[in-house]
């Protein structure tokens, strides 16, 4: 089964069975949901969409100015690894906002680390 948590704009969250059925605690479940929850309250997707728009048109200014060089292959190269960078930071933003408010709340802030070992003995 598919294993899966996303948030999206809007403060849409949505967990797949399959993520439900490899949590292994209450505690886990809210570790995964509050990662989700730290997502829209810190506006990630709204932030992603906005850069992934500034990069789209640094990407057609780049091809129409330097076409198909080096130059503009390593341009195109450093957005992507901008765009990497930033959503790895959103995780880790999200992970801290996460494990403060499940810790806040009475959980175990610790499952968010035990369901991420289960994810990974999953995949």
């Amino acid at each position: 089964p598919n294993v899966n948590a996303f948030a999206l704009p809007g403060g849409y969250l949505y967990v797949t069975r399959g993520l439900l059925a490899l949590a292994n605690d209450s505690s886990e479940l809210a570790a995964v949901i509050a990662h989700e929850m730290g997502h829209v309250t810190a506006n990630h997707g709204l932030q992603r969409q906005q850069l992934e728009a500034e990069e789209g048109l640094a990407t057609k200014v780049v091809s129409d100015v330097l076409g198909d060089s080096p130059t503009a292959k390593a341009a195109l190269i450093r957005g992507k690894l901008r765009l990497a960078q930033f959503s790895r930071n959103q995780e880790l933003q999200a992970d801290a906002i996460g494990i403060k408010s499940i810790g806040e709340a009475g959980y175990d802030p610790y499952a968010a680390g035990r369901f991420l070992q289960s994810m990974s003995a999953y995949t």
